[in-house]
């Protein structure tokens, strides 16, 4: 029975139907810490802070202990929105709880506060970790990224290489946004041989951070090369092109070229 609610409870959330999930929830004569968790995670999903801080709230009146992944489905709800206080009182729960150095907590609590620009209070969660992984140097990495930290973000992913620890798709658009920030020229286009070597070009947030970079650092050249290597192009890669375009072109008329000399092809406009 338990497994049957909580495929309900995926489906619900995957098709953003959390009203229905939330019904289903309620009518539980009993409730396991997991169907807390998932309706907790569908909310966190969609965006709704309030709605998952107000279940974990629920949940602590209920009388039921939370697991350490109440926490990082709860503190991550709060990544992207105007949660802070909430996502700082839950850090300080998660201490209280013993589980704020189990890994996915603290990588949820680096998330969180990479996204509000407390790189410092990032750090010191990284610092104080004694197990690292791949999604704990990520959510280092974008947040040094997303607040105008290039060079740290570069250095990170350096000792994310370092160590041997094996990279994905995130990672390396994080990477490339750093080489971006930075206007390191020589860096991306190493990083872009990594990506081609281990087959993630194809992915449609590495390969439009590879043409940004390209184009901030004046290597027109090299972004239309890519672009055009693409098996599929699409709005956010052709953007990026433009955008460069426009940042490094004299006038005006060199954007309306990119525009006249893109051809349609079966995978999508080329440029010439």
């Amino acid at each position: 029975m338990l497994l049957l609610v909580l495929l309900w409870f995926a489906m619900y959330s995957r098709s953003g139907s959390l009203d229905d999930a939330e019904m289903v929830f309620k009518g539980l004569d009993e409730i396991d810490i997991r169907c807390w968790n998932s309706i907790i995670l569908g909310y966190g999903k969609v965006g709704d802070s309030e709605k998952a801080i107000q279940v974990f709230c629920d949940l602590l009146d209920s009388g039921l202990e939370p697991s350490h992944y109440t926490f990082t489905n709860v503190i991550s709800a709060c990544s992207g929105a105007t949660a802070l206080d909430a996502g700082r009182q839950l850090h300080g729960l998660a201490v209280k709880y013993g589980f704020v150095f189990e890994i996915t907590v603290a990588n949820a609590v680096i998330t969180m506060y990479g996204e509000y620009g407390l790189v410092e209070e990032a750090e010191r969660m990284f610092s104080g970790m004694t197990q690292r992984n791949l999604i704990t140097w990520t959510a280092l990495l974008s947040g040094y990224v997303k607040n105008g930290y290039g060079k740290k973000a570069i250095d990170a992913f350096i000792n994310i290489l370092d160590l041997g620890i094996c990279f994905d798709s995130s990672c390396l658009a994080a990477a490339v946004d750093a080489c971006s920030k930075c206007r390191n020229l020589e860096l991306g286009s190493q990083i872009h041989g990594i990506i081609v070597k281990f087959g993630f070009l194809s992915d449609v947030f590495v390969s439009t951070a590879l043409i940004d970079t390209y184009t901030k650092c004046g290597d027109l050249k090299s972004a239309i090369l890519v672009f055009n290597g693409l098996s599929c192009q699409n709005i956010a890669s052709f953007n990026a092109l433009l955008a460069g375009y426009m940042e490094v072109a004299a006038n005006t008329f060199s954007v309306i070229s990119v525009s006249t000399s893109c051809k349609t092809t079966e995978n999508g406009p080329l440029i010439s």
